[in-house]
């Protein structure tokens, strides 16, 4: 699967380019320019097409945000979620496009949805009248999205404060990537994650693993991951 593949790729593994180039694009395809983009440009560059062509379906009638702002679903022509939206605008700001339409659109849907304890959720701030909790997984994506100094970009880091209390490998690995990218000291959070991984907490994924790799070199060894 595409998706895994890139993630291992930003871990450092070597990104199979002639076969990346065969795969039918899909949500992993939003995420492969931020990888791909010094070491495979020309599969960077198509996937980028990609990128800026696939576009969320509006939905004006949406409670507690704003429907009608375009961004990406996990399958084009679909509603917008957060975490698709944060993939294609880290690949927008890898491409030295953030100040483009398109990501100048998916920052504005991430402030959009963001939640009133700062975090987000996987689409929706709010449901059926009731505010919604930040999830860790979607907070990770977004924040790691948000450029630095972005208005936004502290409460949501402030949620994944909440990381020491709700511990997973994928929660982690994102909080130490969102971390790393605003400049927030990750000492207590890269701790956790390398005691998890040791712990194989992991659970024999590569998706899990490959972000945990990454996160932990990107503090340990200063590598960029995604931007």
């Amino acid at each position: 699967m595409l998706e895994p593949t890139v993630l291992a790729a930003a871990a450092g593994l070597p990104l199979p380019s002639a076969w990346a180039a065969t795969q039918e694009p899909s949500f992993g395809t939003l995420l492969l320019p931020a990888v791909a983009w010094a070491s495979a440009p020309e599969l960077a560059a198509r996937a980028l097409t990609h990128v800026e062509q696939a576009a969320a379906e509006e939905t004006a009638a949406a409670e507690g945000h704003d429907g009608t702002i375009p961004g990406w679903g996990w399958v084009s022509g679909t509603s917008a979620w957060v975490e698709p939206t944060a993939y294609a605008v880290l690949s927008l700001r890898r491409a030295d496009k953030l100040d483009s339409p398109r990501c100048v659109d998916g920052l504005r849907l991430l402030r959009d949805r963001q939640c009133h304890d700062g975090g987000w959720n996987y689409g929706n701030p709010v449901t059926l009248g009731t505010p919604l909790e930040g999830q860790l997984a979607p907070t990770g994506w977004a924040v790691l999205a948000l450029p630095p100094g972005d208005p936004s970009a502290p409460r949501g880091l402030d949620r994944l404060a909440a990381v020491h209390d709700e511990p997973s490998t994928l929660a982690l690995a994102l909080a130490a990537l969102a971390y790393a990218e605003h400049g927030r000291d990750a000492g207590a959070i890269l701790q956790a994650l390398a005691a998890r991984v040791a712990g194989g907490h992991a659970r024999g994924r590569v998706d899990l693993t490959a972000l945990a790799a990454a996160a932990l070199a990107a503090h340990l060894e200063g590598r960029r991951v995604f931007w």
